[in-house]
């Protein structure tokens, strides 16, 4: 890229390295490139050129090609890619892998309300999930503990139905930022290309993402909807949601459906007309298990898509109720039952029955984990964020 550097920006880039290096634990140099990529280079030496003009000698004429790998890229299988897919043939150090898991984690997060948006990022952080999990297949290098939090686990970036034009732009200053990342980590290959696709579409939808539709002096909607109504999604087949809150200046309605919390439009919803059917409402989010951990003490711990325990099963196969405040550590080789391609939410009924006769095996198909009974807290707070459990102050084992 050609653009004017001044000396004011070139120490404004390496104060915001120190911060990175501190904050990341990695060597100045690297630092020093992942700063100047926020800023729009492509790394350090970038920058510099265009500060201080190229001395005009034979040394500088000379440029080395970058070596790419052979083969360029790898296939591999996934659990919603039957046919396969491919990664590039690289090992990129997992101080990268933790930095972008951080951009997508809070893109993710952020754009909870923008599902186009919100299902591009959870595409790309699935894949760069697959990626570095090939690329560090020793424990002893990546361990499980760490893995687990690169590019899935809870945040705490707050997440907005109508962000202002201020927030949009900070949004989309971290998808290039991710784009940088991996423009700098991987070889230009068809697996980065369909990465920048995916990014494309997040840029897109947050372009397109309208502002507060609050309108000034608007009165409130009368009938308010009462918390804790069972309603159905009319533009997806109808499926059911608890209801948790329903702002009626904006008519938006707050709920928790099979897939997690969502909001919606009053006229996108239809109360339930038999209610008693509320209790018989178990979100799938909360319910269903995504994978198991196998403890060093011989118990098992079934887990949902949020990583929080719902079942616990000890040595001796007694199956127990498990606090979803509790940090399960020292796992081994867990096992996963779906992806974010093959969610039962999603309508994959594979992976639904699946899931279902896990439970049935563990005789708790028809019994109430501690996580799911903590929605009612939810309907009395009109919010989701009791869910999250993001603290985990118990350990187990």
């Amino acid at each position: 890229m050609t653009q004017k550097t001044n000396e004011g920006e070139v120490e404004k880039i390496k104060r915001n390295a120190k911060k990175i290096k501190k904050r990341m634990g990695i060597p100045h140099h690297q630092a020093l490139d992942m700063s100047a990529i926020e800023q729009g280079y492509s790394n350090f030496r970038n920058l510099l050129n265009s500060f201080q003009p190229k001395e005009k000698d034979e040394r500088n004429k000379m440029e080395v090609p970058n070596s790419l790998p052979r083969p360029l890229t790898f296939p591999y299988k996934t659990l919603g890619s039957p046919d396969g897919a491919r990664r590039p043939n690289v090992k990129v150090p997992i101080k990268i892998h933790q930095e972008l898991g951080r951009v997508l984690k809070e893109l993710y997060s952020s754009l909870e309300f923008n599902k186009k948006g919100h299902k591009a990022v959870s595409i790309i952080k699935s894949t760069l999930d697959d990626w570095i999990q090939l690329e560090y297949t020793s424990k002893t290098e990546l361990k499980d503990e760490l893995y687990f939090t690169i590019y899935y686990g809870d945040t705490d970036y707050p997440s907005d139905p109508w962000p202002t034009d201020k927030r949009k732009m900070e949004l989309e200053k971290l998808v290039e930022v991710c784009r940088k990342l991996l423009k700098n980590s991987y070889p230009s290959c068809s697996p980065i290309h369909s990465l920048n696709k995916r990014l494309d579409q997040v840029l897109k939808a947050i372009h397109n993402w309208p502002l507060n539709k609050q309108i000034k002096g608007l009165k409130e909607v009368k009938g308010q909807i009462a918390k804790g109504t069972l309603i159905y999604l009319k533009k997806n087949q109808r499926k059911p949601a608890i209801l948790l809150s329903h702002d009626t200046v904006n008519n938006l309605i707050y709920c928790y459906e099979d897939a997690g919390p969502a909001v919606l439009a009053r006229e996108e919803i239809t109360v339930a007309r038999d209610q008693s059917k509320v209790k018989k409402f178990h979100p799938m989010r909360l319910s269903l298990p995504y994978g198991k951990w196998f403890c060093e003490n011989g118990a098992e711990v079934l887990f949902n898509r949020d990583y929080i325990p719902i079942w616990m099963k000890d040595k001796n196969g007694k199956v127990h109720q498990i606090d979803p405040d509790t940090n399960v550590v020292n796992v081994d080789n867990p096992v996963f039952y779906f992806n974010d391609g093959s969610t039962p939410w999603g309508g994959n009924q594979s992976t639904f029955v699946k899931c279902k006769n896990i439970l049935l095996s563990w005789n708790v198909s028809n019994k109430t984990s501690l996580l799911l009974k903590a929605l009612d807290d939810s309907v009395i707070k009109g919010n989701a964020n009791n869910l999250k459990f993001r603290k985990r102050t118990k350990i187990f084992p």
